[in-house]
């Protein structure tokens, strides 16, 4: 049977060779300055841990964090801890309702209906600007009634 090795951080313990931007800093300053980096370290490296007074305090800074079973690794945990599934999708721009989408067709992921109904409604919106920028707040029968010469510019169709 293979042996299997696992890192155990504790606070001391430099994060050299783990994570690219904080490679010489220690589990105790990560902590304090950026503590999200600790979850992407418990979640997705496979055989690297920390003591328990670690994660006590991970738990402490974050409800919804919950441990896995290691060597193993988590790659969703970012919906699970950081995403609130009752996000207010409303408030987000075109772009960003246009991005969410995209991520969740990438990463061939149920999109919610929530995010589908705000993108609708935003997309409408960006296309009912674009009329009123390009053809003057015209509708399509009257565009089509003005290029055919049975309206003038100033007739409104009911």
């Amino acid at each position: 049977m293979e042996q299997i090795h696992l890192r155990q951080l504790s606070w001391k313990s430099p994060l050299t060779g783990l994570v690219k931007n904080y490679g010489g800093n220690t589990v105790e300053w990560v902590m304090a300055n950026h503590p999200g980096t600790l979850l992407y370290i418990y979640y997705r490296l496979e055989k690297i841990t920390f003591l328990p007074e670690i994660i006590n305090a991970i738990k402490a800074k974050y409800s919804k964090f919950y441990e896995i079973k290691k060597p193993g690794v988590d790659k969703d945990f970012y919906e699970k801890v950081f995403l609130n599934k009752s996000i207010d999708y409303s408030k987000l721009s075109y772009r960003e309702l246009v991005s969410k989408m995209t991520g969740y067709r990438l990463s061939k992921k149920e999109i919610p209906s929530s995010l589908l109904q705000a993108w609708n409604k935003a997309k409408l919106l960006v296309m009912e600007q674009r009329d009123i920028k390009f053809n003057g707040g015209l509708s399509r029968a009257e565009l089509q009634g003005i290029n055919h010469g049975r309206f003038s510019e100033g007739d409104r169709v009911e």
